[in-house]
């Protein structure tokens, strides 16, 4: 039987990506598990660089598109939770999950 132990924060998030450049924000959880691994889950609910979040997750759907293919692109990444600030200083990958019927996005940053 082994331990499994995971450190989880809760916050507000925001981030910026993309060319050219996709801002969000929304509440994100961030969870570092015991071998290192960090991976923070934002709930999109503003995109200030688009007109409506609507507008935004259409964005972030063709930037979900134009990056299947390619190799890992970094973006930046910062939580601001009740007892500080989460911020990983080396490198930051997305991964998408976009449901089109209810006009919603949430976004995966793998942090390392």
């Amino acid at each position: 039987m082994g331990f499994d132990a995971e450190l989880r924060y809760e916050g507000y998030g925001w981030a910026e990506f993309g060319e050219p450049p996709i801002r969000v924000r929304g509440s994100t959880g961030v969870t570092t598990h015991e071998r290192g691994g960090t991976v923070a889950d934002m709930q999109v609910a503003e995109v200030p660089t688009s007109d409506s979040v609507e507008d935004g997750i259409f964005r972030l759907t063709s930037d979900a598109f134009e990056g299947i293919n390619a190799v890992d692109r970094p973006c930046t990444l910062r939580v601001d939770c009740a007892n500080g600030q989460f911020s990983p200083n080396d490198q930051v990958f997305r991964h998408h999950n976009i449901n089109l019927e209810k006009a919603s996005a949430s976004i995966a940053f793998r942090c390392y």
